[in-house]
């Protein structure tokens, strides 16, 4: 039988575990990641529509670089805590990758 304390005690734990969850959530970093594309959307579809073509793919470039730049480094920031022996393989084979098509 459940007595009342151990039943507070329990609900306690579970609002715990939600709020840590909805915090964690929130955290996610998953809204700084669609705020730069929109930035870099935005900027370069506002090139394309008023700025001479010849220098447009240059905008597109610059702009993919550092969008993809800054999402790597907040990304990584915020998956400090989160990083497991995996996911720093993973980064790895991604660079790698990313080395062997640029050259």
């Amino acid at each position: 039988m459940i007595y009342l304390l151990e039943a507070e005690e329990a609900l306690d734990a579970i609002q715990s575990v939600a709020q840590r969850t909805r915090r964690s959530i929130a955290e996610g970093g998953t809204c700084i990641t669609l705020v730069i594309t929109g930035v870099v959307w935005l900027v370069g579809f506002m090139a394309t529509q008023f700025l001479p073509q010849e220098i447009v793919g240059y905008i597109w470039t610059g702009l993919t670089v550092v969008g993809t730049i800054l999402g790597i480094v907040l990304g990584s920031q915020r998956s400090k805590r989160l990083r497991s022996a995996a996911s720093t393989q993973m980064m790895r084979l991604i660079l790698r990758i990313c080395v062997i098509c640029w050259t």
